[in-house]
């Protein structure tokens, strides 16, 4: 019983031990590669995604267009926060919908609903629970038809 429980105790420190190796996912670097590319963080990262700059190098030497391209950037002006930018658009887009003064083209169906109780059946072998039904009253329609009479 001894020797079981010292195996088990040793198996688990041997495998807990070498969780690093087996664990494929866990990874405690930061930007492992950067060839042909720059470590940015995700935040950096999404806002150099609005610049209009081109991703520039550090090169090592001389470089009469990195001076040049170095310029041109502290020349421009800071890049506004993207942040709610989407939301924005969205909002005026929806905004324009509400405010505009026309009639629906399509006039919604009218749907009603009924509530059936439980029961059982006549054997009172089989309970049937409470649901809900939903049936179209009235079906949809086009707002501009031929026929009046449909309103």
């Amino acid at each position: 019983m001894n020797q079981r429980l010292i195996l088990l105790f040793m198996l688990t420190l041997f495998v807990t031990g070498c969780g690093k190796v087996f664990n494929p996912y866990h990874s405690e670097f930061m930007c492992p590669d950067v060839y042909k590319g720059k470590c940015a963080n995700m935040d950096e990262a999404y806002q150099e995604s609005f610049e209009d700059n081109e991703l520039v190098l550090e090169r090592q030497g001389d470089c009469k267009d990195c001076e040049k391209q170095t310029k041109k950037s502290k020349d421009r002006p800071p890049v506004e926060d993207k942040t709610y930018t989407y939301k924005d658009k969205l909002f005026t887009e929806i905004a324009a919908i509400i405010d505009e003064p026309e009639t629906p083209v399509l006039i919604p169906p009218k749907v009603s609903r009924v509530l059936i109780i439980n029961y059982t059946d006549d054997d009172e072998e089989t309970f049937f629970g409470y649901r809900h039904v939903y049936f179209i009253t009235d079906k949809p329609r086009f707002t501009y038809e031929t026929n009046m009479e449909a309103f």
